[in-house]
């Protein structure tokens, strides 16, 4: 994991920096929770686009359960915005920041989710395939 991740939007630069492993880890097993009905069966081996668009989907339309909330304070307790030469943490007044740059709301969101919870999937495809059987027809 990048030891801090940065971008802007419109003039607003913000700093992403690691949460606590176990903490995080713990957050994202419960909102994984809300994804066991989301039906795979549809997506084309390959196309991890797809597996992706299908969870994401079904998270956001468990937005309101406090297992998403709990993602959603990991990343704003771990970004700093610099809004005019003045740096702070989102997690201090979002209500202020988000009342004045509305639309970053949700880019933020999904940046500060990439960057806390994907690298704990990375490589998560080759040990599934080294523990499931082989399918494939012989």
């Amino acid at each position: 994991m990048e030891m801090q991740h940065e971008f802007e939007l419109n003039g607003v630069r913000y700093v992403m920096t690691p949460a606590n492993a176990m903490g995080a880890w713990c957050a994202i097993k419960n909102a994984l929770k809300l994804v066991q009905g989301v039906d795979l069966s549809s997506v084309k081996a390959g196309e991890k686009e797809q597996v992706g668009y299908a969870v994401l989907t079904h998270l956001l339309s468990c937005l309101g359960d406090p297992s998403v909330k709990a993602l959603e304070d990991i990343v704003l307790k771990h970004t700093t915005c610099c809004v005019d030469g003045s740096q702070y943490r989102l997690s201090d007044n979002p209500d202020k920041h988000f009342n004045q740059y509305r639309s970053h709301l949700i880019q933020v969101l999904a940046e500060g989710v990439k960057y806390q919870f994907a690298d704990f999937f990375s490589g998560g495809a080759t040990l599934l395939t080294s523990i499931l059987p082989n399918t494939k027809n012989k």
